[in-house]
This record gives structure tokens, C-alpha cells and sequence, in this order.
């Protein structure tokens, strides 16, 4: 009996020796650091508490020398890697501090995270000019000490970010010549908010259309909100945002200028709002609007949850423009809107049940 206690002794110092790991901050500067952390700290799968790991180097190409690591309690801060193209190698499950990607000249893959669903400190991703989505963070739903999105030059979308719900501090979405998109922030229902920073910061996105898709009817801004800067935003009156401005956090202030008419101001959003309401999520599976964008004409095809209503289009400032009957004697309903200016407009469709609206854009 003495023998066999003795023996699971050694073993269990043995498997301490093992999984040795760093117990101070360590700097990676070389791709010879990478593929010697197995050896330095073997079976070492948690970074503990107060031990960052910093990756940078010239010559860093791959980082499946730290394959063994799942979790981390410290930060790690991926910056600065010119020829690193892929995270692939780092698979982290658990984020306990901060996670910063930042300054990788040709990264295109963050797949590698695609298992993390939380960050508990700040989550920046920034200037890496090779990504055009962020779809390695499809299971990401918790940043705890704010996301920074920025000067990303490539990114078109923010798909990846779909099961995020909570931001803890700022969300920031700033400077981004070729962002169209940000509807995979769809199911975020709270941004806490910075005390000095805000809490919602959208500017400098020049190809921003629309907000559609942002955030839900039951999400939370807490803090100052500020969307400013971005030469095409014409459209910000999504449920997210009005609930916002209709009712504003305590002390908080709302910054809406520099866009295009209709997201210029706060009194061109709030006009917008009234056509926006709860009732209206989910009405892609009674209405079919095509082509939109469109030009010279839009046809909507009839359906027996919108007979008898009238088709109205609306502009920016709220003001009916035109309106049709819907015909129930033909398959679609065609409306000629060649005399309309390029820009943003919202369609409704109404009768004695209900009202449908649509975001629609002309392009003449």
C-alpha cells in the first residue's frame, strides 16, 4: 500500500514537471520561439494568470508550435507579423484577458479560433489588410472589456460575428473603405458601454450603406452612440437604433452627423423610426421586392397576405412620394420609379391588418 502511494506521488510531481508553464510574461520575436514553446513548457495547455503572451517577428510564418495551448488567462497580442498568413496552430477555447490581433500585413485565416466563445478582456482586431470577414469567430458570443473592429482595409462583411450577444465596454467599427455589411451583428442585445469612450462608435466606413441587420428589438445600448463620417450611410433607423433614441440612456449622448440625408442627424433617423416597429421583423416571408437596388421599376409579387393594400414609397424625411393600388389579378404588382432620385427610400405595404415596411435604394 505504501508503495503504490509513493508511486502516485511521483507521478502526479511528474505530470506538474510536464506541464511546466511560463510563470512571467513571455515575448515570441522568431518563428524559432514558436516551434521551441512545446519544448521550453511542455504540456502546457493554460497560460495562468499574469502570464501574457506576446507574438512578433519579421520571420514568424506559422503558429503550430503552440498548438498545445487551449486556454489562456493572460493576454496574448498577435501584432506586427509581416508574413504570417495564418493563426492556424493557436486554437484557443478560453480567452481570460485580452485577445489583439493587430498590424499583420498578409493574414488572411483566424480560423484557428474557431472554438472561442469568450474573451473576458478587449478583442481588437485592427489593420490587417487582408481580411475580408471575421469568420473565424463563428462562435464567439461574450467580449468583456470592449471590441475594437478598425482599419481593416479589406473587410467587406462582419460575418463571424454572428453569435455575439454581449460587448462589455465599446463596439467600435471604424475606418473601413470597403465595409457594406453589418448584419452578422445581429444578435447582439448588449454593449455596456465605456464611461470616457461610449458605447457604440461607427465612423469612417465610406461604403457603409445601411445599418440594416444591426443589433434586434430587445438590444441595449448603454453610453454615448456616435455615427459620424461615413460618405454613403443613408439608412440608420433600424429597430436597435431607434429604440435607442426613443428612449436614451441616462446622461448618454447620441452623435449622428457627416453621413448622407437620412442618417444625418438625429431628426432624420427618429423620421425613419415611425415606419419601424416590432411587428415588422420577419416580413422577408410575406413581401418579395426585386430587383433592390433597383432603377427604372420594382415589381413586388402579390400574395394573399398583402391583397387589398396600398404600396406606398416613402423618402428619408418621411414624405409619401407615391403610392399603388395592389392588383390581385396579376402575379406582381409593377410601380415605374424612373422620375425618383438615386438615394435610399422605405416602401410600405398597407391595409386594414397591418403595415410592412422595406429598405429600398434606387439607382438611376
Amino acid at each position: 500500500m505504501k508503495k503504490v502511494f509513493v508511486i502516485a506521488i511521483l507521478l502526479f510531481v511528474n505530470n506538474l514537471i510536464n506541464a511546466q508553464c511560463p510563470t512571467i510574461p513571455i515575448d515570441l520575436t522568431s518563428q524559432q520561439d514558436i516551434d521551441d514553446f512545446s519544448v521550453n513548457y511542455p504540456g502546457c495547455d493554460t497560460l495562468p494568470i499574469g502570464v501574457d503572451l506576446f507574438i512578433s517577428g519579421s520571420d514568424i510564418t506559422n503558429l503550430s508550435g503552440l498548438q498545445q495551448i487551449d486556454v489562456a488567462y493572460g493576454a496574448v497580442e498577435i501584432r506586427n507579423n509581416p508574413n504570417l498568413t495564418s493563426t492556424s496552430g493557436l486554437n484557443l477555447y478560453y480567452a481570460g484577458s485580452d485577445l489583439i490581433i493587430r498590424n499583420n500585413n498578409n493574414l488572411n485565416d483566424i480560423s484557428s479560433f474557431s472554438n472561442l466563445d469568450t474573451i473576458l478582456g478587449e478583442f481588437t482586431i485592427r489593420t490587417n489588410p487582408l481580411l475580408s470577414d471575421l469568420s473565424g469567430f463563428q462562435s464567439l458570443e461574450m467580449v468583456g472589456m470592449g471590441a475594437i473592429i478598425r482599419d481593416n482595409n479589406n473587410l467587406i462583411a462582419l460575418n463571424g460575428l454572428n453569435q455575439l450577444t454581449t460587448v462589455e465596454g465599446i463596439l467600435e467599427i471604424v475606418e473601413h473603405p470597403n465595409l457594406n455589411d453589418i448584419s452578422a451583428l445581429s444578435n447582439v442585445n448588449l454593449i455596456t458601454g465605456d464611461p470616457i469612450e461610449g458605447a457604440l462608435v461607427i465612423d469612417l466606413n465610406p461604403s457603409l450603406k445601411t445599418l440594416n441587420g444591426f443589433g434586434n428589438s430587445n438590444t441595449i445600448i448603454l453610453g454615448d452612440l456616435f455615427i459620424t463620417n461615413n460618405d454613403s450611410l443613408s439608412f440608420c433607423s433600424v429597430q436597435s437604433i431607434c429604440n435607442y433614441l426613443n428612449t436614451p440612456p441616462i446622461g448618454s449622448i447620441a452623435t449622428i452627423d457627416l453621413n448622407i440625408t437620412g442618417c444625418n442627424n438625429e431628426t432624420e433617423v427618429l423620421n425613419q423610426c415611425i415606419f419601424v416597429s416590432v411587428e415588422n421583423e420577419g416580413n422577408e416571408d410575406f413581401i418579395e421586392i426585386f430587383p433592390n437596388p433597383f432603377s427604372e421599376k420594382i415589381m413586388v409579387r402579390n400574395t394573399s397576405e398583402i391583397e387589398n393594400s396600398t404600396m406606398k414609397i416613402y423618402n428619408l424625411l418621411g414624405k409619401n412620394i407615391l403610392q399603388k393600388k395592389i392588383n390581385n389579378s396579376f402575379t406582381y404588382t409593377t410601380v415605374n420609379t424612373n422620375n425618383l432620385p438615386s438615394g435610399s427610400y422605405i416602401l410600405s405595404i398597407e391595409n386594414n391588418n397591418k403595415i410592412i415596411f422595406n429598405h429600398l435604394i434606387i439607382k438611376n
